[in-house]
C-alpha cells in the first residue's frame, strides 16, 4: 500500500472516529457531566463517607478495594490490601488506568475466580458482594460438621451479603453468590440476548443508568426504565405482570415463613427492614409489621438457627440486588422456593401455584 493510500486511510478513519463522537456527544465535558450524577461520584454516599468520624478517619483495608479510589487501583495493579485516607470517590482512573490493561478475570467471595471477562472486568471486582454459599456453610458447618438446623446456636448471627451485589446475581451458580442447597442444581451465569452479554451494554457506562432502548427491540412494552419490571419472557406463573413481580410474591412468601419459624422455634417475633441494617429486628408489638422504634441495632435479632441464617441470608439477597430480575431472575426463584420450601419442613407453609423454574 502506498503512503499516500495510507495517509488517505487514516484521515478518513480520523473523519469518521470524530464525526461518531460528535454524534454521540461524548465530549470529555459530557462524559464528566453524565459521571457528576451516578453514584460513583456522590461525594455524600455513606459508600464513601461511612467512615469519616472514626479515629483515624480511614477506609479500612477489607473496604478499600471497592470504596476508595486508590484502594482499587492498589488492589488491580498489585493485589495490595491496605488502608486508604477516606475522601475519594470512584473516577474516571478506577476503570481508564493502565493497571486494568489484560485483566481477564475477577475473584468472588465463594473463592471462584472468572475468567475471560471483557468490558465488565472493572464492575466486576466490586459488584459480587462479600459472602456466599461458602459462608454461610461456614458459620452453619464448624469444623466440617452440620450443626443441628434447627437448635439455636451461640455465636451464631446473621449474614449479610454486602450491596449492589449485580455481578454474583449475574453469575449464579458459577460463583454461589446466593445460598445454594444441597443436592439442588442451580442456573449458572445469565446470558441475554447477544448484544446485551455486558454490564455496559445495557447501563450507561458513566452514569451507570439503564438505557430502556437497550431491551425495547425484543420487549415491546418497555418504553423508559419504569416498564422494565413489567418483563416476562413466558406466559402463566404467579402473577399476571412482569417476572419482577413474581419474585416479590416469592419473597414475601419467605418472608412469611420466617416470620412463622422464628414463633414456632423460637418463640420470637420478627420483621424484616430491608432499608435499615443489619434487616432482621425482633418484632416487640408482634403485629407482624415494621413498626417506629423497632428497626434499631439494639433491637436486631442476636438469636439463629442454621435454618433461619441459610433463609434469611436469601431472602436479604434479593433486596440487595435491587436489578435481580434481569440479571439472573431465574437463579433467584430458585433459592427462594428452596428456601421457603426447606421451612416448611418445620411450619405450615402454603406454596400453592409456587414452581421451581
Amino acid at each position: 500500500m502506498r503512503l499516500s493510500q495510507v495517509v488517505t486511510a487514516l484521515l478518513l478513519l480520523s473523519i469518521v472516529t470524530t464525526a461518531y463522537t460528535l454524534w454521540r456527544g461524548d465530549t470529555v465535558q459530557d462524559i464528566n457531566a453524565r459521571w457528576e450524577v451516578s453514584g460513583h461520584a456522590d461525594e455524600t454516599s455513606s459508600a464513601f463517607t461511612h467512615w469519616d468520624d472514626d479515629d483515624p478517619p480511614v477506609v479500612p483495608a477489607a473496604c478499600a478495594r471497592c470504596h476508595s479510589q486508590p484502594g482499587f487501583i492498589d488492589y488491580i495493579r498489585a493485589d495490595v490490601i491496605r488502608d486508604h485516607p477516606v475522601g475519594s470517590v470512584i473516577s474516571c482512573n478506577a476503570c481508564h488506568n493502565t493497571a486494568l490493561d489484560g485483566v481477564t478475570n475477577a475473584f468472588f467471595p465463594s473463592g471462584v475466580e472468572v475468567t475471560g471477562l471483557g468490558s465488565e472486568v472493572s464492575c466486576m471486582q466490586c459488584h459480587q458482594g462479600r459472602n456466599s454459599t461458602v459462608s454461610v456453610e461456614r458459620a452453619i458447618s464448624p469444623d466440617n460438621e452440620r450443626l443441628p438446623l434447627d437448635d439455636v446456636h451461640e455465636g451464631l448471627g446473621f449474614i449479610n451479603v454486602h450491596y449492589n451485589i449485580a455481578g454474583a446475581s449475574l453469575m449464579g451458580s458459577v460463583t454461589m453468590g446466593a445460598y445454594q442447597y444441597p443436592d439442588r442444581d442451580y442456573v449458572g451465569q445469565f446470558e441475554h440476548a447477544a448484544y446485551v452479554q455486558t454490564c455496559t451494554d445495557c447501563h450507561d457506562a458513566h452514569t451507570l443508568h439503564v438505557d430502556a432502548r437497550a431491551c425495547a427491540p425484543c420487549h415491546l412494552n418497555v418504553v423508559d426504565r419504569g416498564d422494565i419490571v413489567d418483563i416476562r419472557m413466558t406466559p402463566g406463573g404467579l402473577t399476571d405482570g412482569g417476572i419482577r413481580g413474581e419474585i416479590d410474591v416469592m419473597a414475601e412468601a419467605l418472608y412469611r415463613a420466617i416470620q412463622d419459624y422464628t414463633v414456632e422455634v423460637m418463640d420470637t417475633h420478627v420483621v424484616y427492614a430491608p432499608d435499615t441494617f443489619p434487616y432482621f429486628f425482633i418484632d416487640l408489638d408482634e403485629d407482624g409489621e415494621v413498626s417506629p422504634g423497632e428497626a434499631a441495632f439494639p433491637n436486631r435479632l442476636q438469636t439463629w438457627t442454621p435454618r433461619l441464617l441459610r433463609a434469611a441470608y436469601n431472602l436479604n439477597f434479593v433486596y440487595r440486588d435491587p436489578g435481580i430480575h434481569v440479571h439472573n431472575a431465574r437463579y433467584a426463584l430458585q433459592f427462594l422456593y428452596d428456601s421457603t420450601e426447606d421451612l416448611s419442613e418445620v411450619v405450615p407453609v402454603d406454596m400453592t401455584g409456587m414452581m421451581r423454574p
